[in-house]
């Protein structure tokens, strides 16, 4: 159980990650949509 609940929060740490990055760097966001 406790591992499952740690995966799903590591999981959700990098997509906070992403989210942050492509909120501080928009530019960032334009260029890999290319």
């Amino acid at each position: 159980m406790k591992d499952s609940i740690r995966s799903k929060l590591e999981h959700l740490v990098e997509r906070l990650d992403e989210v942050n990055a492509l909120i501080c760097e928009p530019d960032v966001i334009k260029d890999q949509k290319k």
